[in-house]
């Protein structure tokens, strides 16, 4: 598996690739690691872009290891537009997970590829809500992306 650990406005990011699919990524105070491959390479890219204003979605193959039911909140949470905030309790209906909004807080906290699985989009009813990549950081993306605390957009 390979990896690289690039420098970003929220912080260090590890991003790691197994097969030709970005398989993880983690929010680390690991030393600076050059990407390696062609995939780290564009990941890198793309995550620089991100973070100044010039990409809204990724472009890369992702794999992310998970079960049924997280797999089904991730494919929903990947459908937030950039920019916009959605309650866990409206992601769990999208994915067919009626009244079960703690299946969603759990699977966003165990998503591994918390940057391109958007989770930092997904909030509780009052506005806010944890992330994987603790509050510091979601206070980050969400201002790359223009977000404000307690706004469904």
């Amino acid at each position: 598996m390979d990896h690289c650990v690039i420098e970003t406005p929220a912080g260090r990011l590890c991003i790691w690739e197994l097969r030709g699919c970005i398989t993880e990524c983690a929010w680390v105070t690991a030393p600076l690691r050059a990407p390696e491959t062609p995939l780290l390479v564009k990941a890198a890219q793309e995550v620089d872009e991100y973070f100044k204003k010039a990409r809204r979605t990724f472009d890369l193959p992702l794999a992310a290891p998970g079960g049924d039911l997280e797999q089904k909140v991730w494919q929903a949470v990947m459908q937030i537009p950039y920019g916009r905030t959605v309650t866990a309790s409206a992601i769990a209906d999208k994915a067919g997970l009626r009244r079960k909004f703690r299946a969603v807080v759990n699977a966003c906290v165990k998503n591994p590829i918390a940057l391109f699985i958007p989770c930092h989009r997904v909030t509780a009813e009052d506005g806010d809500g944890s992330y994987v990549g603790g509050p510091e950081v979601k206070r980050a993306l969400w201002a790359v992306e223009g977000i404000r605390r307690g706004t469904d957009q």
